[in-house]
């Protein structure tokens, strides 16, 4: 899975620079949204800027985390070397597991977002 996940990580990595400038647009249109700023004119613009927001956020995250891994053990290596990059891929594993998790749950809570918004 961590094979699969690496190359994935490597190319959000290389759009880090939009995903930084995606995060502060929505974190602005946030902030203009909530405290209800005269530059909006009534437009409503919260739960797109909260989507965006968690999208890029995520996207950073996935990139900065799974760009380089540890790889798998050699036969040859020692006991203690091979356990500790067994040990610090398991952690990598779990990681990618809650990740997948992560933009499950986010892909629901943007239809769910986007919804509420496309309705008011």
């Amino acid at each position: 899975m961590l094979e699969r996940l690496q190359p994935i990580a490597r190319r959000l990595w290389q759009f880090r620079l939009l995903l930084l400038l995606l995060a502060i647009i929505g974190l602005a249109g946030f902030s203009l949204s909530l405290f209800e700023a005269a530059i909006l004119d009534g437009a409503q613009i919260m739960m797109p800027s909260v989507v965006l927001l968690f999208w890029a956020i995520t996207g950073l995250s996935f990139g900065s985390l799974f760009a380089e891994i540890p790889q798998a053990p050699e036969a040859d290596a020692g006991l203690k070397e091979r356990w500790g990059l067994k040990v610090k891929r398991s952690v990598y594993w779990a990681i990618g597991v809650g990740m997948i998790g992560l933009v499950l749950s986010l892909v629901l809570l943007s239809y769910q977002l986007i919804r509420a918004w496309s309705m008011a």
